[in-house]
This record gives C-alpha cells, sequence and structure tokens, in this order.
C-alpha cells in the first residue's frame, strides 16, 4: 500500500489521508497487535514507536522511570515529574499522546511549553513517530500544521507556548505542561488561576506536568504538595544516574564546564538557588512551606489572610507592612510573625497588589485584633501616613514610632536596610526564624545581587521579603528589639505617655521632664519635638 501516493495526506508518505479505508487488509496478526495496543500503551511505544537516535530512527526502549511515567499518566488524572536534563521525558510524554490520540476517539491534548520554538519540536517529533508507524495503526488525519494534528476519529493535539489564557474557554482530555519551572511567574500565576480549577472539577481529565527544577516556584510548590501526598498529584523522580546509563565521567565532564552548581539543579535535580541570591542553596533548603490552614476573607471580605498558625492567648506577635500603591503592580505585603520564643514563626501573610493605601491601616488593625494586638511596623518611604492612620483613625495603640526621627514606622535607608539583611540571613540560617509560606521562599530564593545591592530579579517582586527586613532590621538593634518587644513596651503608652482614649483624646504624662499631664499641644512638642504632626490630637 505504501507505494500508492493517493492514500496520503498532500503526498507525505505515512500520514494517512482522512477517509481513506484500510481495514481490509489488516491481517489476523495486525487485529491481534492493534489490541494488545490499545490496552497497553507501553506496550505500542516500545514496539511500534520510533524515535531519533545517534543511529537513525530506532524502536523508542523505555527506561525504568519512563515506563512508570507511562502508567502514572494512565492510571491517574494529575501527575508532576522532576526529571533530569537529556533525558528524554518530553518525547516519552510525547509517545503517550500519540497512543491516547489514536486509540481514544474524539479526545483533544493540549501540549504547553515555556517557549514556542519547544512546542514546534513537540509537534514535530510526534510527526515524526507517526510517519514510521505500520499502515495498520495508522490513523488518517483530517489537519496537519505546524502546532495542530487532527486525526480522523476526531482526537486532535494542539501546542502553543504557556500563557495565561491557554486552555481557557476550550475543553482539554489532557493538558501537558512541559518545564513549568521555566514559565515567568505572572504568566504561571494567570494560567493556573484559568486553567487549573476546569481540570480540578473534572473526573477524567488529565493534568501531567514535567520540568526540571527551576528554584521554589509554583513547580516545586507542586512537587513537593505530590511528595508530601498533599494535593492529589502522583509524581515521578528521575536523577541523571537513573539505570546506570551514566557514569562519574559525565558528572565531571559537566561540572568541569559549567560548574557544580549547575550540574545539581540540571541533573541531580536538587532546588538550587541562583549564584548571586541572598541565600544560598543550603540555606534555602532549609526553609520548608506549609499549606495554610485557613484562608481567611477579611476587610468586608474583599481580601485573603493567609493562616499558617491560629492566634493563641497571651503569645507575642509582631506585625510588619510594606504597602505599595495597589495598581496591579508591587504588592502591598504584611507578615504576622509569633515572638513568644527564640525562634520566631511566620503564622500568617497578607500579600495583594490591588488593596489601595487608604485600606490599608483598615486591614492591618483587623489582622493585629485577631492576633493580640502586636506591635505593628509599616516602613514609610512612601505613605508616611499609613501609621498615622492607624493611630488616629483605627485608634490603635501599639504602633512602633521611631525614635530617631519621630516618624510613625520606619523609613528604611540603605544602611538600615542592609543591617536588616545581614541579620535576616543570620537568623535564617540559625533556623531561628521559620518562613511557612511559598510565596516568601520564592522571594527569598529570587532576591539577588543586582545593581549594587540586593533586590527582586527581573521579572520577580521582593515585597514579602522587605516587610520582613522591617522585623530583622529591629532585630539587629538588641537594645531597641529589647525594649520594644522582649520588655512587653507599648511604646507610645509607657515610653511617650501618650495612650488612645474612648472619648478620642490623647493623655499626656509628659514624665522625666518636669511637666505634668498637659494638653497644651505647643507645650507638648517642645518636649517632644519629633512628635512634628500636630494631627495625632483628634478631639471630639
Amino acid at each position: 500500500m505504501k507505494h500508492k501516493d493517493n492514500i496520503w495526506y498532500n503526498g507525505i508518505e505515512g500520514v494517512l489521508k482522512d477517509g481513506v479505508d484500510v481495514s481490509r487488509y489488516y491481517t489476523r496478526e495486525n487485529l491481534i497487535e492493534i489490541i494488545k495496543c490499545k490496552e497497553d500503551p507501553v506496550y505500542f511505544i516500545e514496539n511500534y514507536v520510533k524515535i531519533q537516535t545517534d543511529n537513525g530512527m530506532e524502536l523508542f526502549k523505555l527506561r525504568s522511570f519512563q515506563k512508570e511515567m507511562i502508567i502514572k499518566y494512565n492510571d491517574n488524572r494529575m501527575i508532576i515529574s522532576k526529571v533530569a536534563r537529556q533525558m528524554g521525558k518530553t518525547i516519552c510524554s510525547s509517545a503517550y499522546f500519540l497512543w491516547f490520540s489514536i486509540f481514544h476517539n474524539k479526545k483533544k491534548t493540549l501540549i504547553l511549553a515555556n517557549k514556542k520554538e519547544l512546542t514546534d519540536e513537540i509537534i514535530m517529533k510526534i510527526k515524526d513517530m507517526i510517519q514510521e508507524l505500520p499502515l495498520f495503526l495508522t490513523m488518517g488525519v483530517k489537519a496537519w500544521n505546524q502546532s495542530t494534528i487532527h486525526f480522523s476519529n476526531g482526537s486532535i493535539i494542539k501546542a502553543s507556548a504557556t500563557s495565561g489564557s491557554s486552555g481557557r474557554g476550550s475543553k482539554n482530555d489532557i493538558v501537558y505542561c512541559d518545564e513549568l519551572a521555566f514559565v515567568p511567574k505572572n504568566i504561571l500565576e494567570e494560567f493556573m488561576m484559568s486553567v487549573y480549577p476546569s481540570i480540578t472539577s473534572s473526573e477524567k481529565s488529565k493534568f501531567i506536568i514535567t520540568s526540571t527544577p527551576n528554584g521554589y516556584n509554583a513547580f516545586y510548590k507542586i512537587f513537593v504538595g505530590a511528595e508530601r501526598g498533599e494535593n492529589g498529584f502522583e509524581y515521578v523522580q528521575a536523577k541523571w544516574d537513573v539505570d546506570g546509563i551514566r557514569g562519574e565521567d559525565f558528572k565531571r565532564d559537566i561540572i568541569d564546564k559549567f560548574g557544580e552548581r549547575y550540574f545539581n539543579q540540571e541533573f541531580e535535580c536538587l532546588w538550587t538557588s541562583r549564584s548571586d541570591s541572598m541565600l544560598n542553596s543550603k540555606q534555602l533548603e532549609k526553609l520548608e512551606f506549609k499549606t495554610p490552614i485557613e484562608e481567611r476573607e477579611i476587610y468586608k471580605e474583599n481580601y485573603i489572610l493567609k493562616i499558617f498558625e491560629q492566634p493563641i492567648k497571651d503569645d507575642k506577635y509582631i506585625l510588619t507592612i510594606d504597602p505599595a500603591e495597589g495598581l496591579g503592580k508591587d504588592y502591598t505585603a504584611m507578615h504576622v510573625f509569633n515572638i513568644t520564643d527564640r525562634k520566631i514563626k511566620q503564622v500568617a501573610t497578607f500579600y495583594n497588589n490591588n488593596i489601595h493605601p487608604r485600606e490599608v491601616p483598615y486591614v492591618a488593625v483587623e489582622i493585629a485584633i485577631l492576633y493580640n494586638k502586636p506591635l505593628i511596623i509599616t516602613e514609610v518611604n512612601k505613605y508616611e501616613s499609613i501609621g498615622e492612620d492607624i493611630i488616629i483613625d483605627m485608634e490603635y495603640d501599639n504602633v512602633f514610632i521611631n525614635r530617631d526621627d519621630g516618624r510613625y514606622g520606619v523609613h528604611m535607608s540603605q544602611v538600615k536596610r542592609t543591617d536588616g539583611l545581614k541579620q535576616m540571613v543570620l537568623e535564617l540560617d540559625k533556623g531561628n526564624i521559620i518562613i511557612n509560606d511559598i510565596e516568601t521562599i520564592h522571594e527569598l530564593s529570587v532576591f539577588i545581587y543586582k545593581n549594587g545591592k540586593y533586590q527582586a530579579d527581573e521579572g520577580e517582586h521582593d515585597d514579602l521579603v522587605t516587610s520582613m527586613n522591617l522585623l530583622t532590621w529591629l532585630m539587629s538593634d538588641k537594645e531597641r528589639y529589647k525594649e520594644y518587644i522582649e520588655s512587653g513596651i507599648k511604646y507610645m503608652r509607657d515610653r511617650l505617655g501618650l495612650e488612645v482614649k474612648d472619648d478620642f483624646h490623647f493623655d499626656f504624662a509628659l514624665f522625666d521632664n518636669g511637666i505634668e499631664k498637659t494638653s497644651d499641644k505647643s507645650e507638648f512638642h517642645k518636649v517632644f519635638p519629633f512628635l512634628r504632626n500636630v494631627g495625632i490630637i483628634k478631639n471630639k
């Protein structure tokens, strides 16, 4: 039959034209083989799928982890594979998608990758497999182009680069994401929000992920969640030396050419950091995220507070705020830390890039009341009024007032920033600060040295890091930390003699200065000139 060009799609040999019936040529042996292939994708791949090797097109002999991948693809709905470079994870997945499409009618497979060139390459490899199939296993095609293969049985394989809208509005029986760890964070977040809910709500559709590690991102979160049995994903992992296919000579050659860090990430599949990250790989590996025990709706149910530990009566907490503009770009980031013990624990986080600065005091105080009314420290580089609004509008009297300049918060100079970051590295390295939030761990992993200082890598954010830096800056000044935290002093009340009253008045007990109680604002400011804004006094 293969010499008759009229059966081929557009004259491409091995690609059967739609509508051509070759079943009358099947032998009894062919029919037996068709049944075996339909029942077992591993049998189909190892006996009939050919791939390009150094010796030309040869039958695909699956390695042990590849067989494990195929079996888990077939028996489960959600699968994630962490596999080293050059191990054949993508071509193995492609062979399964070919089997799935040929032996199932009207099924749609969507292949996504971090680059369009990679999706084009995947489609090309599947086409090569099709052209090498024997005629009795060949399925006719209706469409055969750069990004789509449409089979006569109604099944479709389609490929595109991962974007925020990938897969939205269409029903897919398989969504495959290759090199998920290398998809930019902003695109990945939008994609997961649009596609993941529809996948998880289905009873039959499959969500398959393969990648080499690339830091502490969504791929890391899903894979570790699968290892813990928390998210419904089955997992497969394979390092460079699986089945003894490579030896120490290979390892030494890669390290000599590209360095040990590259080898550890690309071939050992470790969750390594960048070489210019503030925290090294060993320090980051100490951090283990937890799934929030609650995602509570707060402030008129407009926002979400991630809670990792519910408030404990009589425990001490601190709340830090790094406010942003709320224009969909930078995030307003808040942490609640339990500081009762030497080991400080991150117990709640707020992270939102749409909240307006005017709403920040309301959100902060709602969180603070939940956690025993802790000291609130806010950065004031951009929004100096937030601390003041918390004091006046929210009548909250446990706000950090900087004794150096009188600001209701911290103006984070480069010196303070550096002092705080040094303390942060020290405390995290010693295990004295326990981080539970995956977003915080991710930001720490992409917090790199660039343009003379540590900051977020391009396309990333560092708002959670800078919010935490308010705490570690305070910790770097042991005397001040003891004054504010360890001694339990409410600085506004006990140090300044300034307290919020139910009738919206402030009382001033100007002790240590020979001045008795007074409500004379001018006299008060002679003694405390750093409280520059008389707006702290609010009458009925």
